[in-house]
């Protein structure tokens, strides 16, 4: 059996922390809070390397890129921002959505950023330019969650207007609506090979989905 010891207690955020992501190395933490900041710790020290201001509001989420390079963030003031790790300096701000941004994520090859929002929609997002490439709609309630699969060009979203989609972003269209759930979709993963996703609800369900066939074959209370 493996047991575990608490290393390290991380302080400095002056309000509840609201996601933690260990980099792609496994040597830093980056956490988003609701005091508007965004902050990167060293694992083994625990010390603070750098602290990411400009969000005016709760910063919901904060992701780093695969390659380990740049932060993504995204808050209730309606803005993504991406910094950079080693300098903590904002690169863009990306504006577009009219409501808090709940989940942005990069995509596996690092070009493209996804968001979802409480506006309804999913836009997607080209790195370079920082520039606006699409907008998915289809939800009738306020986005929870998204979540790329390995492929790059497939997604899955969680909504308030109880379903779960999946989305193909070449075509811009919907490829699937899952059912076997009757409630509010609070969060949803994809597993690593892309054969299985789960998605969490507020009725205290956990739904689990086989892609090849799109049947819900599980469900945890």
């Amino acid at each position: 059996a493996k047991y575990f010891k608490l290393l390290q207690v991380l302080e400095g955020h002056s309000r509840a922390i609201r996601s933690l992501q260990f980099s792609p190395d496994g040597r830093n933490i980056v956490s988003a809070s609701e005091d508007g900041t965004i902050r990167v710790w060293n694992v083994a020290s625990g010390k603070l390397i750098q602290n990411c201001i400009g969000h005016t509001s709760y910063v919901c989420g904060a992701k780093f890129s695969p390659d380990g390079r740049t932060i993504i963030s995204c808050s209730y003031d309606k803005t993504i921002r991406l910094w950079n790790v080693k300098s903590g300096e904002r690169l863009k701000e990306l504006k577009g959505h009219l409501g808090s941004i709940q989940c942005a994520i990069f995509s596996p090859n690092d070009q493209f950023v996804v968001s979802c929002s409480w506006d309804k929609t999913i836009r997607i997002w080209n790195v370079e330019s920082g520039k606006q490439v699409g907008i998915l709609d289809g939800h009738s309630g306020v986005m929870n969650a998204v979540k790329y699969f390995s492929d790059g060009h497939t997604i899955v979203s969680a909504s308030a207007d109880k379903t779960i989609r999946l989305w193909d972003i070449k075509s811009m269209s919907v490829i699937q609506e899952l059912e076997g759930h009757t409630s509010y979709a609070y969060c949803v993963d994809v597993s690593p090979d892309g054969s299985t996703i789960a998605a969490g609800f507020v009725n205290k369900t956990i739904c689990i989905w086989g892609i090849m066939t799109f049947h819900n074959f599980l469900l945890f209370h």
